[in-house]
């Protein structure tokens, strides 16, 4: 089976990708689906070269009229920084620019280069110019002070590693995390979904 076959039973009635195996009947599974979907979108962009138009129009239906996402279609809360890192970075491999408002909760130096980057205006190509040394820094140091069963933010990490490719210095210092990260599990970084996923959710199989 593909990943899109495979990943039928982790998505909620929104249609939108939850961490674990859904209950029939289940509208919404995950206050993060915004985020799954889009890391969803990134392996499969990853593995088919191509986008998932289906998955993609869902996680852009919890962007509402106003252009802020979201944590479902139905919910009137600003979604959080998590599901925001996942849009983006999405949005990002997949070349298409941000139709996203970020609120002001958001405002954090890797959202606004994400949110930004793909944008050819002048201001946009300039902010994400003076961003860029400092998400780096940021990929480069992400994650320093965690166990090895602490995934959550190094999958959070790998995601926007995947968002921020464009950028030379963002490049390097993914390859400086990718480093540590081997080594933290001995070569096989594999793990890390292995670890925050149940362990037949297609994530782990197609983690790349």
């Amino acid at each position: 089976m593909s990943l899109r076959e495979e990943i039928i039973p982790y998505m909620d009635g929104n249609g939108l990708v939850a961490p674990h195996r859904v209950p029939p009947g289940t509208l919404r599974a995950s206050d993060n689906g915004p985020l799954y979907t889009a890391q969803y979108l990134i392996l499969y962009y990853r593995d088919q070269h191509a986008n998932d138009p289906y998955l993609f129009n869902n996680m852009m239906s919890c962007v509402d009229s106003d252009r802020y996402l979201h944590r479902a279609p139905d919910d009137t809360t600003y979604g959080n920084p998590d599901n925001h890192y996942g849009a983006l970075s999405a949005l990002n491999v997949i070349g298409f620019p941000s139709p996203m408002r970020l609120p002001i909760k958001c405002w954090h130096p890797a959202l606004l280069y994400l949110q930004h980057s793909l944008h050819r205006d002048f201001h946009c190509i300039l902010l994400t110019l003076l961003l860029a040394p400092l998400v780096a820094i940021i990929i480069a140091l992400s994650n320093m002070s965690e166990g090895i069963t602490e995934t959550s933010n190094k999958m959070l990490t790998w995601t926007l590693i995947q968002g921020t490719q464009r950028s030379f210095l963002c490049r390097l210092a993914g390859r400086i995390w990718y480093y540590r990260m081997r080594k933290e599990y001995d070569g096989d970084i594999a793990w890390i979904p292995r670890i925050y996923f149940e362990k037949d959710h297609p994530f782990v199989k197609y983690f790349k």
